[in-house]
């Protein structure tokens, strides 16, 4: 599975936020969970391509999760409440 570059910061995006949505509120306040959505929306993560390598977790071809390294950090780590 490939995707373009341009789709990349979209389909990162859609996995956090979905992520964020379905488990965040199990152990996190509603303006913590609204916090994490602000960090981690489209657009910063377009300006975070610029600095990171970003990675999709993929099984039979679906795409269920994403990470990624700046350096030897792993910066973000989502994988689909699914999975």
């Amino acid at each position: 599975m490939q995707l373009m570059r341009a789709e990349c910061p979209v389909k990162v995006a859609e996995i956090v936020e979905r992520t964020i949505r379905a488990v965040y509120p199990h152990y996190y306040p509603s303006g913590a969970v609204q916090f994490f959505l602000d960090l981690y929306n489209e657009q910063k993560i377009r300006e975070a391509l610029a600095r990171e390598d970003i990675y999709f977790a993929v099984v039979q071809e679906e795409i269920v999760g994403t990470g990624s390294i700046r350096g030897n950090e792993i910066c973000r780590l989502f994988i689909l409440p699914e999975y």
